[in-house]
């Protein structure tokens, strides 16, 4: 081959090398406006953040928008004045993480706008590229609307478990008072028939007296034993008009106690209604524990009897439970301004701090597994909120409990 040969073949390389240079770097630079364009036409924020310094090298139109600011305004900015001031010094802490990880999502760090308005974002940061340099590829997304509407989500999950509680505990009464309904009928029904032959017995024994009177007289006074005779009959006439008179008196507290008839409310004395509990409570306690009544002079006060003389109770048996061995109960009853007290007083073993906050929780009780229902307080508390009222619990470990109503008066 001539050297003119070679001259023009190397002509004719180095013209196409020329020309496949400039067909690279227009390829490469379509490249790179095509990927800026895609970029502006995604919904998130896109920014582009120096490895080293931090600094923000390319931020598309949705991270201007989102923050605020105009296009190219976010140039040459630090990611770190991008977040809230007391938060600005871990901006770079995850750009270190990002590097150590070669990714990392986060949502820890909001982001400020111009105006200084806080967004809560997740930032999803890999390693990449830009203009030949390592930098820090950020995509952030809005999550206001998420977070608000987990917490709407919260908001709800907390009140359907507040109405579920509520549902079960109004469930929980209905239940007790349907029973409270079928004890006060049993009652009247058993009043009704222990009435008559108690007050056959009460006239017998009556009668049985004066005929013992009329019969002492016309004994002999030396019989000794026509003597003797007559005074056990006397005794035992004695003893029965007593135990007729008693059970007389419980059968009448049951009936009060029940106030089948009486399912609206009525101004009476809260006093009776203590009085009834007492009585029927009576086989709880027998001589072991002593009662002590300071009652105050009391208006009347509105209320449903049967629903009170039920919180009474409940409240007596538990005192009378907390109570092992001697000891005693002391019921106070005392006017406030418009609202009338009545603490019961017991020296039983106490409840723990601890489990002061749970007693009114349904279920839950003191005495031990096996022993009662758990509801007598729960339902003791409605029925005072029904009242508009309130029970209080004071107590102390050892040494007693307190539990003080307030009803207005």
């Amino acid at each position: 081959m001539t050297t003119i040969q070679l001259m023009v073949v190397a002509l004719v390389l180095v013209a196409t090398m020329v020309a496949w240079l400039g067909l690279e770097r227009r390829r490469l630079s379509m490249e790179g406006r095509d990927a800026a364009q895609l970029a502006d036409l995604a919904n998130d924020a896109v920014m582009v953040a120096d490895i080293v310094r931090g600094t923000i090298l390319y931020a598309n139109r949705a991270a201007c928008e989102m923050l605020g600011y105009g296009p190219g305004e976010l140039s040459d900015r630090l990611m770190s004045e991008l977040h809230p001031g007391e938060l600005s010094g871990r901006s770079a802490e995850r750009i270190a993480e990002v590097w150590e990880r070669k990714g990392l999502v986060y949502s820890d760090l909001p982001l400020l706008t111009k105006d200084g308005e806080r967004i809560d974002v997740e930032i999803s940061a890999n390693l990449g590229r830009f203009h030949g340099q390592q930098a820090v590829l950020i995509y952030a997304r809005d999550i206001r609307e998420r977070l608000a509407a987990e917490r709407r989500i919260r908001e709800y999950a907390a009140e359907l478990e507040t109405r579920n509680r509520e549902l079960h505990d109004t469930q929980e009464q209905l239940v007790q008072t349907e029973k409270l309904a079928s004890l006060g009928n049993l009652a009247a029904g058993i009043c009704h028939e222990i009435n008559n032959p108690v007050g056959s017995i009460v006239a017998n024994a009556d009668v049985s007296r004066r005929a013992l009177e009329a019969v002492a007289g016309a004994v002999p006074a030396d019989d000794a034993r026509v003597a003797r005779s007559m005074r056990i009959l006397e005794d035992l006439n004695s003893t029965t008009e007593t135990a007729a008179q008693r059970i007389a008196r419980i059968a009448k507290s049951l009936k009060s106690f029940a106030h089948l008839d009486e399912s609206e409310r009525k101004r009476q004395d809260v006093h009776q209604g203590i009085e009834d509990a007492l009585v029927l409570a009576q086989h709880t306690f027998g001589d072991r524990i002593t009662i002590e009544k300071r009652f105050a002079e009391l208006p009347e006060v509105e209320h449903q009897p049967a629903q009170l003389n039920q919180v009474y109770m409940n409240v007596l048996i538990n005192a009378v439970e907390a109570i092992s061995g001697t000891g005693t109960i002391t019921i106070t009853t005392e006017r406030q301004g418009d609202e009338i007290l009545i603490h019961f007083t017991d020296t039983g073993r106490g409840i723990p701090e601890a489990e002061i906050d749970r007693i009114f929780d349904p279920g839950f009780t003191t005495r031990g597994v096996g022993v009662g229902t758990g509801l007598g307080l729960p339902i003791s508390y409605r029925i005072m909120q029904e009242h508009g009222g309130k029970i209080a619990v004071d107590s102390e470990p050892g040494k007693g409990t307190t539990v003080t109503l307030r009803l207005p008066v």
